[in-house]
């Protein structure tokens, strides 16, 4: 087999080290930074770290000595500095790591004591604009670092119990926020309260009950900055800061299918678009006007109809052109496909005979696209569909998570469970390609 580089296995310990899905590098690509939440147990998350991709050394990079949780760490695109998920301070007061009761932090990679919150939380009516009401996770800088979008679900509709709005008020469904850097936004010292550093926004519209075959969405998440610079749409036009996001329909039969959506963001004032921003006691908040979301793809006409696969991010070209995303060929081999921005016109990327199993990444001039497949690291070129078995699986496969390319797209970042002194914990690898 044709050698295109080398792995190093980094780090060691009887705990596990988890990666996020993008941006594990530092912007110099010489330090990846994880968490060390146990595999399947996000309560016990705890500390931020990094390793030295050449001597193997490791930083204590984040821990807080009020109870409040670290995990699910990435990079800002050209300063050191990180963000990442933080559970509420005394979270025997404020309410315990959960989907609902999280925020951001940006710290320093230099200075642990250079903390930030990102999202202001205000959970008491009435509520502070800028400002939303629950928990925000995997949080990603945009490219020119100005924005972070992250997942959110809200607390006060979660306390509701509901499935389904109605008149008693709604749901609680997965959004996406945005969190505009610089715009600081205080709110009243009460209970599961905190001031942040941004002011943040919800992006899509959502339905608990979308219409059979409409282009309502249920859930919007798994979403991505497009571009560099953004995107010319069909029209010509740039959009600087949009989105790429899986949203959840319903096809014809009311069956729930996964496409592609994207998000024009408002540049300038933020303010109500057809509700209030900061939502209500008993109703979602809402998008502000003029964001703008749009169907791009429609999966739900194939054989084997959505986007599929283990749960991954949307990943685009560095041009805004392309979105690239995994589903299903006619066969149900799941291949790596991607849709045009402007036109909406979806293209197979890869033809193999062996499914995908991973997370993705796009390596930085766009070209290649890196996962990993029956235990293998591997890489499809976007333009002419070939795949490369970069590493064979050998002992240990490769973990079904995040495949994540550095900066300099010289080395990629993934993880193996690895025997350790008492048991298999997982450990971060590093295959360095030299061709």
């Amino acid at each position: 087999m044709k050698s295109f580089g080398f792995e190093r296995i980094l780090t060691s310990g009887d705990y596990d080290h988890q990666l996020t899905c993008v941006n594990v590098f530092s912007c110099d690509s010489r330090e990846i930074l994880y968490d060390t939440r146990t595999r399947g147990r996000d309560q016990d998350a705890s500390v931020i770290e990094s390793v030295n991709c050449e001597s193997g050394e490791i930083r204590l990079i984040y821990k807080n000595d009020t109870g409040a949780r670290g995990a699910v760490v990435t990079c800002h695109p050209t300063e050191r500095k990180a963000c990442f998920i933080k559970g509420l301070d005394h979270p025997e007061i404020n309410g315990k790591y959960h989907l609902t009761c999280r925020q951001g932090g940006i710290v320093s990679l230099d200075d642990m004591s250079d903390f930030c919150n990102i999202d202001a939380r205000d959970v008491h009516a009435p509520y502070t604009p800028g400002a939303l009401r629950g928990g925000s996770h995997v949080h990603v800088f945009s490219p020119d670092g100005k924005y972070i979008s992250d997942t959110y679900d809200d607390a006060v509709c979660h306390r509701l119990g509901i499935e389904h709005d109605g008149p008693e008020g709604e749901a609680n469904l997965r959004n996406v926020q945005i969190n505009i850097l610089g715009r600081p936004v205080s709110v009243p010292d009460l209970p599961g309260n905190h001031s942040g550093s941004a002011f943040t926004y919800v992006a899509a519209r959502l339905h608990s009950d979308p219409k059979p075959g409409s282009d309502e969405i249920r859930t919007c998440e798994e979403e991505t900055f497009i571009g560099q610079n953004g995107y010319v749409d069909a029209g010509g036009i740039r959009h600087a800061h949009a989105l790429a996001a899986i949203g959840e329909v319903r096809n014809a039969d009311g069956e729930p299918v996964q496409e592609v959506y994207i998000i024009h963001l408002p540049e300038g004032d933020i303010r109500d678009g057809d509700g209030p921003l900061v939502g209500t006691p008993t109703t979602r908040p809402l998008p502000p006007a003029g964001c703008e979301q749009i169907r791009l793809t429609h999966l739900s006409e194939r054989k084997i109809p959505g986007i599929r696969g283990t749960r991954h991010w949307l990943r685009t070209t560095p041009d805004g052109r392309w979105v690239a995303f995994f589903a299903m060929d006619d066969d149900g081999i799941l291949q790596a496909f991607k849709a045009d921005t402007a036109t909406g016109r979806v293209v197979q990327v890869s033809h193999n005979t062996f499914s995908a199993q991973s997370q993705m990444t796009l390596s930085p001039d766009g070209l290649f696209m890196y996962y990993a497949a029956g235990g293998s690291l591997v890489r499809t070129h976007m333009e002419e569909g070939y795949t490369d078995i970069l590493l064979a699986p050998g002992g240990h496969p490769i973990n079904e998570g995040p495949v994540v390319v550095s900066p300099d797209g010289k080395c990629i970042a993934y993880t193996r469970i690895i025997p350790g002194t008492v048991m298999r914990r997982q450990q971060i690898c590093t295959f360095t390609l030299t061709d």
